[in-house]
């Protein structure tokens, strides 16, 4: 009953300190790139730098590539194609396949730094990934800052 009590006690302490690494990102982005949404000829809405401002559409705009982590595979070479008009193209290609995977839309980027893709065929939302040090994370959601070493895509 002690170690049970114990093990709940340091899960519980585990997830509060989670919690304020995710917050701490989050903070720490905001105070480091000052961003706001603006709209760029009728489209979704992209970040426009502010005064002192590293994070900035040109910047931002460019060709992302990375190996992201499969589950029954080496892994998905993925490319994503961000446009200075809100738009993307992003390409996944399964390693030791024939399987590949091409899809456009727009995207937005929050205040927060997430790159938020939105589907020309579905319409929803697709995919999250966080804007660090000019390289973006695959995440899981707009409020997760969590980087993951193993789903980035870096600019080229």
């Amino acid at each position: 009953m002690k170690n049970l009590l114990k093990l709940s006690l340091l899960i519980v302490v585990l997830s509060a300190i989670s919690c304020a690494q995710k917050k701490e990102n989050r903070e720490e982005f905001k105070n480091e790139h000052k961003v706001e949404e603006k709209r760029v000829d009728g489209t979704a809405p992209v970040v426009v730098a502010g005064e002192g401002n590293r994070l900035s559409i040109e910047k931002l705009e460019g060709n992302y590539k990375g190996l992201l982590p499969c589950a029954d595979c080496p892994g998905i070479e993925t490319e994503l194609k961000l446009k200075k008009d809100g738009t993307y193209k992003l390409e996944s290609e399964y390693k030791e396949r024939s399987t590949k995977i091409e899809e456009e839309g727009t995207f937005s980027v929050s205040p927060d730094g997430h790159v938020i893709l939105k589907s020309n065929k579905t319409g929803e939302q697709e995919t999250v990934y966080f804007v660090q040090n000019g390289t973006i994370y695959m995440v899981s959601s707009a409020s997760d800052v969590e980087v993951r070493p193993n789903y980035k895509l870096e600019k080229q």
